[in-house]
């Protein structure tokens, strides 16, 4: 049996309430080198400067290329759903990426507009242009009549993120002059093993719009040795 009793009152003075129990768990739970700085920056505003963003990827960085490209085949009956033409398959390792790389990821969608969605290692929007080549991620992109160009996509260059709209506005499958390009970069840290990247759009990926990725060492020799699964 489950006994529910009621909570406390929600506090006239929410941000004291935020800053007395935000303390509390930074006090209890931070390692000691930064929790007093922690501690700190909330009873000032709650501050939160110790957390910062991940440092920016340079050219200089990179270590290799991914291409991604959603598509739904409706020629196929039923419709396919694939991730570079081809459809999920359990068991079947689509990408093995190296632990310590630096991609460039390029995504595309030759048919619709999808959210890609990448489990693990966050990514950093480098660019995204619109079907005429235009970049519409920095920020304040505006249009002719100083209205913003795609709001969703306005302001993302140089940010960090695990999802994103890849957008295509074709009515009609495998129209390029519809396809936005979105580049992005990405390292791989500490986690060896394997994950997935896919469509949020649930239904999209339960349909096989969906790959594995796997994070080896490093052989030696430029390559990758036998992955880890978790």
């Amino acid at each position: 049996m489950i006994t529910v009793t009621a909570g406390a009152p929600v506090p006239a003075d929410i941000t004291g309430y935020l800053t007395t129990e935000l303390a509390a768990a930074a006090a209890a739970n931070m390692p000691a080198s930064v929790r007093d700085k922690v501690v700190a920056d909330l009873r000032t505003g709650l501050k939160l400067s110790s957390f910062v963003p991940h440092p920016d990827i340079g050219d200089g960085e990179l270590t290799g290329t991914q291409t991604v490209v959603f598509n739904i085949d409706v020629a196929a009956k039923p419709a396919k759903f694939q991730v570079n033409g081809k459809s999920f398959e359990a068991g079947r390792v689509d990408r093995t990426l190296r632990l310590g790389g630096v991609d460039e990821w390029t995504l595309t969608s030759a048919f619709a507009s999808h959210p890609f969605h990448i489990h693990v290692n966050p990514f950093q929007v480098v660019k995204i242009l619109d079907p005429s080549g235009k970049d519409v991620s920095a920020p304040g992109s505006v249009d002719k009549n100083d209205d913003l160009v795609d709001p969703q996509y306005a302001g993302l260059k140089g940010v960090w993120k695990d999802t994103l709209w890849v957008k295509n506005t074709g009515k009609t499958p495998g129209a390029p002059k519809s396809r936005y390009t979105v580049v992005v970069r990405t390292r791989y840290e500490r986690y060896i093993g394997d994950y997935v990247l896919h469509c949020h759009i649930l239904d999209h990926e339960d349909q096989g719009m969906m790959q594995i990725v796997r994070v080896a060492l490093p052989d030696g020799a430029g390559g990758t040795a036998a992955g880890h699964q978790h």
